[in-house]
Protein backbone atom coordinates (compact mmCIF):
# COMPACT_ATOMS: atom_id res chain seq x y z
CA UNK A 1 0.00 0.00 0.00
CA UNK A 2 2.34 2.72 -1.30
CA UNK A 3 0.95 6.19 -0.58
CA UNK A 4 2.64 9.26 -2.09
CA UNK A 5 2.15 12.72 -0.56
CA UNK A 6 1.34 15.23 -3.30
CA UNK A 7 1.48 19.03 -2.89
CA UNK A 8 0.63 21.73 -5.44
CA UNK A 9 2.71 24.90 -5.05
CA UNK A 10 3.63 28.25 -6.54
CA UNK A 11 5.63 31.28 -5.42
CA UNK A 12 2.92 32.97 -3.35
CA UNK A 13 2.73 29.92 -1.07
CA UNK A 14 6.47 29.24 -0.86
CA UNK A 15 6.87 30.14 2.82
CA UNK A 16 4.03 27.78 3.74
CA UNK A 17 5.46 25.08 1.48
CA UNK A 18 8.73 25.21 3.40
CA UNK A 19 6.88 24.28 6.59
CA UNK A 20 4.74 21.73 4.77
CA UNK A 21 7.90 19.92 3.67
CA UNK A 22 9.47 20.23 7.12
CA UNK A 23 6.38 18.69 8.66
CA UNK A 24 6.46 15.75 6.24
CA UNK A 25 10.11 15.09 7.05
CA UNK A 26 9.56 15.37 10.80
CA UNK A 27 6.24 13.65 11.38
CA UNK A 28 5.41 11.31 8.48
CA UNK A 29 6.44 7.65 8.45
CA UNK A 30 5.46 4.84 6.13
CA UNK A 31 4.65 7.04 3.15
CA UNK A 32 6.11 6.00 -0.18
CA UNK A 33 7.26 9.26 -1.78
CA UNK A 34 6.72 13.01 -1.49
CA UNK A 35 6.13 14.93 -4.73
CA UNK A 36 5.57 18.65 -5.43
CA UNK A 37 3.94 19.78 -8.66
CA UNK A 38 4.21 23.32 -10.03
CA UNK A 39 2.55 25.04 -12.93
CA UNK A 40 4.61 27.05 -15.41
CA UNK A 41 3.34 30.38 -14.07
CA UNK A 42 4.73 32.25 -11.02
CA UNK A 43 6.73 29.28 -9.73
CA UNK A 44 10.34 30.23 -10.47
CA UNK A 45 11.38 30.96 -6.87
CA UNK A 46 9.69 27.79 -5.69
CA UNK A 47 11.48 25.70 -8.29
CA UNK A 48 14.80 27.24 -7.26
CA UNK A 49 14.11 26.44 -3.61
CA UNK A 50 13.12 22.84 -4.35
CA UNK A 51 16.27 22.36 -6.42
CA UNK A 52 18.36 23.72 -3.54
CA UNK A 53 16.96 21.31 -0.96
CA UNK A 54 16.80 18.31 -3.30
CA UNK A 55 13.01 17.97 -3.17
CA UNK A 56 11.49 16.00 -6.10
CA UNK A 57 9.13 18.12 -8.17
CA UNK A 58 7.57 18.41 -11.60
CA UNK A 59 6.27 21.33 -13.68
CA UNK A 60 3.08 20.93 -15.70
CA UNK A 61 3.40 22.89 -18.93
CA UNK A 62 -0.34 23.13 -19.64
CA UNK A 63 -1.59 24.47 -16.32
CA UNK A 64 -0.98 28.12 -17.23
CA UNK A 65 -3.66 27.73 -19.91
CA UNK A 66 -6.20 27.81 -17.06
CA UNK A 67 -7.16 31.45 -16.64
CA UNK A 68 -7.75 31.65 -12.89
CA UNK A 69 -5.02 30.66 -10.46
CA UNK A 70 -7.55 29.27 -8.00
CA UNK A 71 -8.87 26.89 -10.65
CA UNK A 72 -5.39 26.22 -12.02
CA UNK A 73 -4.21 24.52 -8.85
CA UNK A 74 -7.36 22.39 -8.87
CA UNK A 75 -6.65 21.34 -12.44
CA UNK A 76 -3.19 20.22 -11.32
CA UNK A 77 -4.73 18.08 -8.57
CA UNK A 78 -7.00 16.40 -11.11
CA UNK A 79 -3.99 15.31 -13.18
CA UNK A 80 -1.83 14.25 -10.22
CA UNK A 81 -1.85 10.61 -11.32
CA UNK A 82 0.30 11.53 -14.32
CA UNK A 83 3.18 12.48 -12.05
CA UNK A 84 3.11 9.66 -9.54
CA UNK A 85 6.20 7.43 -9.16
CA UNK A 86 6.24 3.83 -10.28
CA UNK A 87 4.50 1.41 -7.90
CA UNK A 88 2.46 4.18 -6.25
CA UNK A 89 -0.97 2.90 -5.14
CA UNK A 90 -2.55 5.96 -3.47
CA UNK A 91 -2.23 9.74 -3.74
CA UNK A 92 -2.40 11.80 -0.53
CA UNK A 93 -3.39 15.34 -1.49
CA UNK A 94 -2.29 18.23 0.71
CA UNK A 95 -2.05 21.97 0.13
CA UNK A 96 0.99 24.11 0.94
CA UNK A 97 -0.78 25.45 4.02
CA UNK A 98 -1.57 21.94 5.22
CA UNK A 99 0.84 20.97 7.99
CA UNK A 100 1.35 17.56 9.59
CA UNK A 101 1.49 18.22 13.33
CA UNK A 102 2.18 14.87 15.06
CA UNK A 103 3.87 11.54 14.38
CA UNK A 104 1.81 9.46 11.98
CA UNK A 105 1.80 6.69 9.39
CA UNK A 106 0.03 6.45 6.07
CA UNK A 107 -2.20 3.78 7.62
CA UNK A 108 -3.76 6.42 9.92
CA UNK A 109 -5.81 7.58 6.91
CA UNK A 110 -7.14 4.12 6.07
CA UNK A 111 -9.58 1.66 7.58
CA UNK A 112 -9.60 -2.01 6.59
CA UNK A 113 -7.18 -1.18 3.80
CA UNK A 114 -9.45 1.50 2.30
CA UNK A 115 -8.89 5.29 2.34
CA UNK A 116 -11.37 7.16 4.52
CA UNK A 117 -13.73 9.73 2.97
CA UNK A 118 -16.07 11.81 5.08
CA UNK A 119 -19.26 13.27 3.67
CA UNK A 120 -22.00 15.64 4.75
CA UNK A 121 -25.32 16.05 2.97
CA UNK A 122 -26.08 19.51 1.63
CA UNK A 123 -29.52 19.14 3.20
CA UNK A 124 -27.86 18.76 6.60
CA UNK A 125 -25.54 21.70 5.93
CA UNK A 126 -28.45 23.95 5.00
CA UNK A 127 -30.49 22.87 8.04
CA UNK A 128 -27.60 23.59 10.39
CA UNK A 129 -26.98 27.01 8.87
CA UNK A 130 -30.63 27.97 9.17
CA UNK A 131 -30.82 26.71 12.73
CA UNK A 132 -27.69 28.35 14.08
CA UNK A 133 -27.51 31.67 12.25
CA UNK A 134 -29.77 34.67 11.99
CA UNK A 135 -32.02 34.41 8.91
CA UNK A 136 -30.33 36.92 6.62
CA UNK A 137 -26.85 35.52 7.15
CA UNK A 138 -28.13 31.95 7.01
CA UNK A 139 -29.69 32.42 3.58
CA UNK A 140 -26.55 34.10 2.32
CA UNK A 141 -24.44 31.16 3.49
CA UNK A 142 -26.92 28.62 2.09
CA UNK A 143 -26.68 30.37 -1.27
CA UNK A 144 -22.87 30.19 -1.11
CA UNK A 145 -22.93 26.43 -0.44
CA UNK A 146 -25.53 25.93 -3.16
CA UNK A 147 -23.05 27.24 -5.71
CA UNK A 148 -20.69 24.36 -4.93
CA UNK A 149 -23.50 21.81 -5.06
CA UNK A 150 -24.72 23.13 -8.41
CA UNK A 151 -21.23 23.48 -9.89
CA UNK A 152 -20.21 19.95 -8.89
CA UNK A 153 -23.47 18.51 -10.23
CA UNK A 154 -22.90 20.25 -13.56
CA UNK A 155 -19.37 18.88 -13.84
CA UNK A 156 -20.17 15.25 -13.02
CA UNK A 157 -23.47 15.15 -14.93
CA UNK A 158 -25.76 14.04 -12.09
CA UNK A 159 -27.35 15.56 -8.99
CA UNK A 160 -24.87 15.63 -6.10
CA UNK A 161 -26.38 15.35 -2.62
CA UNK A 162 -23.21 15.38 -0.50
CA UNK A 163 -20.24 17.59 0.20
CA UNK A 164 -16.92 15.71 0.42
CA UNK A 165 -14.42 18.31 1.65
CA UNK A 166 -14.88 17.94 5.40
CA UNK A 167 -11.41 16.81 6.45
CA UNK A 168 -7.91 17.04 4.98
CA UNK A 169 -5.85 15.37 3.68
CA UNK A 170 -7.66 13.55 0.87
CA UNK A 171 -6.47 10.13 -0.29
CA UNK A 172 -7.51 8.32 -3.46
CA UNK A 173 -6.32 5.23 -5.31
CA UNK A 174 -4.22 6.31 -8.26
CA UNK A 175 -6.40 4.37 -10.71
CA UNK A 176 -9.58 6.00 -9.44
CA UNK A 177 -8.12 9.44 -10.01
CA UNK A 178 -7.25 8.47 -13.57
CA UNK A 179 -10.81 7.26 -14.18
CA UNK A 180 -12.32 10.45 -12.74
CA UNK A 181 -10.49 12.46 -15.37
CA UNK A 182 -11.43 10.02 -18.14
CA UNK A 183 -15.08 10.15 -17.03
CA UNK A 184 -15.15 13.96 -17.13
CA UNK A 185 -13.56 14.02 -20.57
CA UNK A 186 -16.11 11.49 -21.84
CA UNK A 187 -19.25 13.27 -20.63
CA UNK A 188 -17.98 16.71 -21.73
CA UNK A 189 -16.51 15.42 -25.00
CA UNK A 190 -13.23 17.31 -24.69
CA UNK A 191 -9.90 17.20 -22.84
CA UNK A 192 -9.87 18.20 -19.19
CA UNK A 193 -7.83 21.33 -19.87
CA UNK A 194 -10.55 22.56 -22.25
CA UNK A 195 -13.31 21.75 -19.75
CA UNK A 196 -11.63 23.76 -17.02
CA UNK A 197 -9.56 26.55 -18.59
CA UNK A 198 -12.32 29.18 -18.59
CA UNK A 199 -14.00 28.19 -15.32
CA UNK A 200 -14.37 30.77 -12.56
CA UNK A 201 -14.93 28.23 -9.80
CA UNK A 202 -14.34 24.55 -9.28
CA UNK A 203 -14.37 22.06 -6.40
CA UNK A 204 -11.96 19.30 -7.25
CA UNK A 205 -12.37 17.12 -4.15
CA UNK A 206 -16.15 17.36 -4.37
CA UNK A 207 -15.95 16.23 -7.99
CA UNK A 208 -13.73 13.28 -7.07
CA UNK A 209 -15.85 12.41 -4.04
CA UNK A 210 -19.10 12.49 -6.01
CA UNK A 211 -17.65 10.27 -8.73
CA UNK A 212 -16.23 7.83 -6.19
CA UNK A 213 -19.45 7.43 -4.25
CA UNK A 214 -21.55 6.87 -7.37
CA UNK A 215 -19.22 4.60 -9.34
CA UNK A 216 -16.56 3.14 -7.05
CA UNK A 217 -18.02 3.32 -3.57
CA UNK A 218 -16.65 -0.06 -2.49
CA UNK A 219 -13.04 1.20 -2.73
CA UNK A 220 -13.44 3.57 0.24
CA UNK A 221 -14.45 3.61 3.88
CA UNK A 222 -17.21 6.23 4.16
CA UNK A 223 -18.01 8.27 7.26
CA UNK A 224 -21.29 10.19 7.12
CA UNK A 225 -21.63 13.23 9.38
CA UNK A 226 -25.06 11.88 10.31
CA UNK A 227 -23.14 9.19 12.19
CA UNK A 228 -22.31 11.63 14.96
CA UNK A 229 -20.16 9.30 17.04
CA UNK A 230 -18.16 7.97 14.09
CA UNK A 231 -17.72 11.41 12.59
CA UNK A 232 -16.65 12.97 15.92
CA UNK A 233 -14.03 10.26 16.37
CA UNK A 234 -12.72 10.86 12.86
CA UNK A 235 -12.56 14.63 13.38
CA UNK A 236 -10.70 14.23 16.67
CA UNK A 237 -8.14 11.90 15.19
CA UNK A 238 -7.66 13.86 11.97
CA UNK A 239 -7.17 17.16 13.80
CA UNK A 240 -4.57 15.54 16.03
CA UNK A 241 -2.56 14.65 12.93
CA UNK A 242 -3.04 17.48 10.49
CA UNK A 243 -3.61 21.24 10.60
CA UNK A 244 -5.05 23.38 7.81
CA UNK A 245 -3.85 26.99 7.92
CA UNK A 246 -3.96 29.98 5.57
CA UNK A 247 -2.07 33.11 4.52
CA UNK A 248 -5.32 34.85 3.52
CA UNK A 249 -6.14 37.05 6.49
CA UNK A 250 -9.38 38.49 5.11
CA UNK A 251 -10.73 35.43 3.33
CA UNK A 252 -9.93 32.84 6.01
CA UNK A 253 -9.40 34.66 9.33
CA UNK A 254 -9.98 31.56 11.47
CA UNK A 255 -7.11 29.76 9.76
CA UNK A 256 -4.81 32.74 9.16
CA UNK A 257 -1.21 32.52 10.35
CA UNK A 258 1.33 35.32 9.93
CA UNK A 259 4.54 33.41 9.31
CA UNK A 260 6.64 36.58 9.68
CA UNK A 261 5.89 36.66 13.41
CA UNK A 262 8.12 34.73 15.78
CA UNK A 263 6.63 31.90 17.80
CA UNK A 264 3.65 31.47 15.49
CA UNK A 265 1.64 28.24 15.80
CA UNK A 266 3.43 26.61 12.87
CA UNK A 267 7.04 27.58 13.56
CA UNK A 268 6.64 26.39 17.15
CA UNK A 269 6.29 22.84 15.83
CA UNK A 270 9.91 22.93 14.65
CA UNK A 271 11.72 25.34 17.00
Amino acid sequence: MNTTIFTVAYDKDLEFLKYNLKSINKFCEGFYKNIVLLDNNNSERTADYLEKIGQPYFIDDQASLVNKGYVRQQYIKLIADRYMPENCDFICHVDCDGIFINQQCASDYFKNGKPIISKNSYKNIYNILRRKREPKRAERDVAAFSVWQETTSAFVGFDVEYEYMQLNPFIYPIGVQTRVREYLEKIHSKPLIDIIKNQDILSEYNIIGAYCEKFEKEKFHWVDREDQEGFSELVKKRRSLFGQYSNRELDQPDRYVDLSKKNNIISNLFD
